[in-house]
């Protein structure tokens, strides 16, 4: 059977069930035992739940408990851009965690990049566009396209490069699209072939 995180840790605790029968008329003994196992339900127990929500979900993890986890996962929150020091936010941190847990399990293959891309940058992911999508160009080299504008945060995850996966010995490049750089056709408004801004490592 499947266990969660709070099947595991399970802290209510019952002290009083562990008096054998001989004693279960000794009132002080009952009485210094009942104490006992109160203050474990006010202090022991609400310490545990204090851990499980604060740390050991990430989904619920505070700032302490996410810097805990990006030291244990080696995941940076600081970067340094242009001289620049720049500390990703909460939520984007919680997800750089979280793709690091799918970067372990994954097998490395186009579908599995699309997915994790996908996680990290979500809140650009919508229902008829991938927010990001990596493509295999059958010659050591990968391109990794990115369907948004990215914010500051975002550009330093971007140039510090450590968020693609890229297998070692590929070569891999970066390309921004941003919405208002729709390519299209003579009549159309759009802008065309080579004349739209995609990115490389000068965009930023």
């Amino acid at each position: 059977m499947n266990k969660t995180i709070q099947d595991i840790f399970s802290f209510e605790s019952n002290l009083t069930q562990n008096i054998t029968w001989q004693y279960d008329n000794t009132h002080v003994l009952k009485a210094l035992i009942e104490a006992k196992n109160e203050w474990y339900s006010d202090n022991v127990n609400e310490f545990w739940e204090y851990v499980l929500h604060n740390f050991l979900n990430i989904n619920t993890a505070n700032d302490w408990g996410l810097n805990l986890w990006g030291k244990i996962l080696k995941v940076k929150r600081l970067y340094n851009v242009n001289g620049q020091k720049i500390n990703v936010s909460s939520e984007l941190y919680r997800r750089l965690i979280l793709g690091k847990l799918q970067l372990i399990k994954i097998n490395g293959t186009v579908p599995e990049i699309d997915k994790y891309l996908n996680f990290i940058f979500s809140p650009y992911l919508s229902e008829t566009s991938w927010a990001a999508y990596i493509q295999d160009n059958c010659d050591m080299t990968v391109n990794y396209y990115l369907n948004f504008t990215p914010s500051e945060e975002e550009k330093a995850l971007i140039l510090s490069r450590n968020i693609f996966p890229t297998p070692a010995g590929v070569r891999d490049k970066i390309y921004i699209m941003p919405e208002d750089a729709i390519f299209g056709f003579d009549g159309s408004g759009f802008q065309p072939w080579n004349q739209a801004p995609f990115w490389d490592e000068s965009y930023l």
